[in-house]
């Protein structure tokens, strides 16, 4: 299948002193990919893990192609940090993979350092619903590579980065 590569942006801001924090999209450039692209959305009617109750921030959204189906990550800002999730969704494999690894210093997109590699920081497999969660990601740069059943190349490639 075709590979899909983007790059997001996420502005993390500090709310009142309870260290609260909401993300905001400034950034999504997609790369050239198969039809549908993924979309950048706001809000709770995405199918996205609901927002604690009490209040806060609605998660951002992305989806995008996944096998037949397609694959929802949102991201939540919580204790200063953020929290991620994805979730695919029918008819996508339930049996996939994230890894979650430090993009290069200097990298200006998904994978645009040259031939430095960045450096895996965990690897994550999907639980029996299909589910992966990585909680409390610092700010700073990432990349995640979402991985099909039995696949050796990603079929999602995203650069995250998370500013304050």
């Amino acid at each position: 299948g075709a590979r899909l590569r983007a790059r997001v942006v996420l502005w993390l801001d500090a709310l009142g002193a309870a260290g609260a924090g909401a993300l905001a999209v400034v950034e999504s450039t997609l790369g050239p990919g198969p039809a549908p692209m993924p979309a950048l959305a706001r809000g709770p009617e995405q199918a996205t893990p609901p927002t604690p109750t009490g209040a806060g921030p609605a998660p951002v959204v992305l989806e995008a192609p996944f096998g037949p189906g397609r694959l929802v990550l949102s991201w939540l800002a919580a204790r200063g940090a953020v929290d991620l999730r994805a979730e695919s969704a029918a008819p996508a494999p339930r049996a996939w993979r994230l890894d979650l690894a430090a993009a290069p210093e200097g990298s200006g997109g998904a994978g645009d350092a040259g031939d430095e590699e960045p450096v895996l920081l965990e690897s994550r497999t999907a639980d029996e619903a299909g589910r992966v969660h990585l909680d409390g990601l610092a700010p700073g740069r990432y990349v995640l590579r979402a991985y099909g059943p039995q696949r050796r190349a990603p079929d999602l490639e995203l650069e995250l980065d998370l500013r304050t």
